[in-house]
């Protein structure tokens, strides 16, 4: 499998010195996230972590029928 450097990056701050630019990406908004039923635990902790990636605030809704574990 052929890994190539992707073309825009939206988590990590870049800098180029010959334009002497330094990009920081900033948040997008708040993320609502949705969770199911079936697995709550995993979907949260994944939509966690790619709201903090981002470094976005997330909002959680888990579904009432989700057990508590």
């Amino acid at each position: 499998m052929l890994i190539t450097k992707r073309s825009r990056d939206f988590v990590n701050s870049s800098i180029d010195d010959q334009l002497k630019i330094i990009q920081i990406p900033r948040p997008v908004w708040v993320i609502f996230a949705l969770t199911p039923s079936t697995n709550p635990i995993a979907t949260l902790n994944y939509k966690v972590l790619l709201s903090l990636m981002t470094r976005n605030s997330i909002v959680l809704s888990p579904h009432p029928a989700a057990k508590e574990t």
